[in-house]
């Protein structure tokens, strides 16, 4: 039993219907090395990736995965791990994302948590990832790192990473992390939107873009739009994925856009191992956000997102609301550049407060365009059931497009 809706016009029902089983087993790059059983990787989310999505995603077949930095600690990350442990048999995996900060994460000590924990499948992105990398290489876990140039893509495999995650210009949150809720720490004890740090979580991972790495960039990349950073490339998946297989000596997977078993075989056929989905399974029955952000998405169509942070060469998709509009109005008008004068209207916590209350235009909440491709909120066992078959499906009936015509003579 899902729910079930039609944008055109904008109701939902709950219908019952059969569920199908894919007959084909997946034999790939991705679910031979990770033992799972269909190619499709649940990515970090922060305050998503719990162990209850995580453990859901493992339990239908893919990769389901932890969020480390949603924990204050190592010690409450260790907690989690052995949490999704009792609900899950199936291999599920950890993320761990580095971005610029003035007061940041101890990133090694999260590493050796995962370590320790025995955990052998972790995802890491951001920036200056080497040192975290190599202490899981050493460690003999498989890693995915997400990208989203091929020149990036290239620096990690001399890492030793495993895999890539190709992220495409359509994905979500950004463009050099998981997502957007966290928040500034600045050295006077206050955040960036003017409250306390007690407003904040106490090890909330650093925002976006912090204030010291900002002014430190030449004035042309603060005052334009500068694509050699990570993430401001605008490159959508059906170039980058296919520059990946021309280019990269590892496998990867495809980020970005995708939500059903037609994008999985186009995927497959572009050269990927599988796919990695955030928004798709931030509207399953398992995710822990509020319903009324769920039937959101459902309604939302694929022009329902926006660029904001662009300014400051931190580019962040975000849905598109009445929070969104004000900072797109701040970014576009300020005289200083100033990006305490935007910090108020992004703040992570608020749009954290946007899952828990259901309000969606309480905060700032990421989406990636493929909302569009998201009408329904399944089980998670549904979810990748359904995507295995429909990837099958696809997949036989286009082999047949190239089978030997019948002669008519």
């Amino acid at each position: 039993m899902y729910h079930h809706s039609d944008k055109n016009i904008g109701f939902v029902i709950s219908p019952s219907l059969p569920q199908k089983t894919s007959s084909m087993p997946w034999n790939t790059e991705l679910t031979r090395r990770l033992g799972i059983r269909v190619p499709v990787v649940q990515g970090g989310m922060m305050y998503v990736g719990y162990a209850e999505l995580a453990s859901a995603v493992s339990n239908a077949g893919g990769l389901g995965i932890i969020t480390a930095l949603i924990f204050p600690t190592p010690a409450d990350l260790r907690k989690e791990i052995q949490k999704c442990r009792k609900l899950t048999k199936n291999p599920f995996g950890v993320n761990i994302t580095l971005l610029p900060s003035l007061n940041p994460p101890d990133y090694g000590a999260y590493a050796q948590a995962i370590i320790d924990e025995g955990i052998n499948i972790v995802e890491t992105a951001g920036n200056s990832p080497g040192p975290v990398i190599r202490k899981l290489k050493e460690a003999g876990c498989i890693v995915l790192h997400k990208c989203t140039t091929i020149r990036h893509a290239q620096s990690a495999v001399k890492l030793g990473v495993d895999f890539l995650s190709i992220d495409g210009f359509e994905c979500a949150g950004p463009r050099a992390g998981p997502c957007l809720h966290c928040t500034l720490q600045v050295p006077s004890g206050r955040s960036a939107c003017g409250l306390p740090h007690a407003h904040t979580s106490p090890r909330a991972l650093a925002f976006l873009f912090c204030l010291v790495f900002f002014f430190s960039l030449p004035s042309e990349y603060r005052n334009g739009h500068d694509t050699s950073h990570v993430g401001e490339s605008d490159i959508t998946n059906f170039i980058l994925l296919s520059r990946a297989r021309q280019s990269l000596k590892v496998p990867f997977i495809a980020s970005g856009g995708f939500a059903d078993g037609q994008g999985l075989a186009a995927a497959l056929c572009l050269g990927a191992s599988g796919i990695n989905m955030g928004t798709r399974f931030m509207c399953t029955v398992e995710a822990p956000i509020h319903e009324n952000i769920k039937k959101e998405i459902v309604k939302a169509s694929e022009t329902d997102t926006a660029l904001v942070l662009r300014r400051w060469t931190n580019t962040t998709r975000l849905y598109k609301n009445k929070v969104t509009e004000e900072a797109l109005k701040v970014e576009r008008e300020s005289k200083t550049g100033e990006f305490a004068e935007i910090a108020p209207f992004v703040s992570g916590q608020r749009g954290r407060q946007v899952f828990i209350n259901g309000d969606p235009d309480y905060g700032v909440w990421t989406a990636g365009q493929v909302i569009g491709l998201i009408h329904d909120i399944p089980t998670c066992k549904d979810l990748v059931e359904r995507i295995s078959v429909e990837a099958e499906g696809s997949l036989k009936e286009k082999l047949e497009l190239v089978s030997p015509t019948p002669s008519k003579l």
